[in-house]
């Protein structure tokens, strides 16, 4: 997604720019050559997260591009560069541009952070100039090209990064939940409108797309208005126990000594995957309890030192129990 624009592009980008610090629109372009060597020129322009995505977080400083944006809807990015060997809030003057704004239009500047509203399926740069208001110069730091594209589908996810088979709705287990609602665009893919309304009566607001409910048996609507859609009423099935229980279609039927197998397994309520449960696993006898803030409760990893005969492993959640047999092979 991100590109630096080519230096015929630069040239032309400038005439359009305004300073809202006083000096005239079209105010002189340094040459790559003459600009400062300390400035930032290698920017990154930090998306959001989405509510079921993994967030890594530690001495890289790991970060997110930004999505597609909603037509109709928002995405804030926020401008870092790596100074010292740590990721800094763009503090330098600046001015962001968006060159007319085919796709994104900038919305608002708030300090390092610019907001984009998404007008029509397309494409455009974000471009980011250091300004120097005392000799009415600037020159191009960076630039990131940004879409934006219609929300065709909402639909509720789950959190927790549970297995869940593709292409299957989720009904949820009792309890207190993490509901992502989910934007998508063409071919499923991943929309962003921080400015999205989500309504659920008695439930908190916890993230741009995520509400914490506390989830009782029964069939409701949560009322989803996102891009230039109506408000959508979308299901929120929770169920208090599984209909069935079975191994993933795809799932290992052998295992090799020594080496950790996955199993992952399916509790079903209907045609829908039943989210939130507490997993409880035995590998030949050994038991394991697997439920919140459990990495993928629905899968275990089995490994054996035996190199005959099979390993037993049984799956229990939501009432029900499955056992399947994995043959070792050498």
């Amino acid at each position: 997604m991100k590109r630096v624009l080519s230096l015929s592009l630069m040239l032309l980008a400038c005439n359009n720019v305004d300073d809202p610090r006083g000096c005239p629109a079209g105010y002189a372009e340094l040459p790559p050559d003459e600009a400062d060597p300390l400035i930032p020129s290698d920017l990154e322009f930090v998306g959001v997260y989405l509510a079921d995505e993994l967030r890594l977080t530690g001495d890289l400083d790991w970060y997110v591009e930004p999505l597609t944006t909603a037509i109709g809807g928002t995405q804030p990015v926020m401008l870092r560069y790596i100074y010292d060997g740590a990721a800094t809030a763009l503090d330098w003057p600046y001015i962001a541009d968006d060159g007319g704004g085919e796709a994104v239009q900038i919305t608002n500047v708030d300090g390092a952070q610019v907001t984009v509203r998404g007008v029509a399926a397309s494409s455009n740069y974000l471009r980011v100039f250091y300004e120097n208001t005392i000799f009415c110069t600037h020159r191009l730091m960076d630039a990131i090209e940004l879409t934006a594209a219609p929300v065709n589908e909402i639909d509720l996810v789950p959190l927790g990064f549970e297995k869940v088979p593709a292409n299957t709705p989720v009904a949820w287990a009792p309890g207190i939940r993490d509901v992502g609602v989910a934007l998508y665009g063409n071919d499923k893919e991943r929309l962003i409108d921080t400015s999205m309304q989500i309504m659920f009566a008695g439930a908190e607001r916890v993230e741009w797309d995520t509400l914490r409910i506390d989830a009782r048996a029964g069939s409701y609507k949560i009322a989803v208005t996102a891009g230039d859609k109506p408000t959508t009423a979308v299901d929120f099935i929770v169920v208090d126990h599984a209909d069935s229980i079975a191994a993933e279609a795809d799932a290992p039927t052998s295992i090799a000594p020594n080496v950790p197998t996955n199993v992952c397994f399916q509790a079903m309520s209907a045609d829908r995957y039943v989210a939130g449960l507490t997993w409880t696993f035995s590998v030949d006898g050994q038991q394991t309890i697997q439920g919140d803030d459990t990495w993928r409760r629905n899968c275990i990893a089995v490994s054996t030192r035996q190199e005959t005969g099979s390993v037993s492993v049984t799956a229990s959640a939501g009432g029900q129990s499955v056992t399947v047999a994995l043959a070792i092979a050498n």
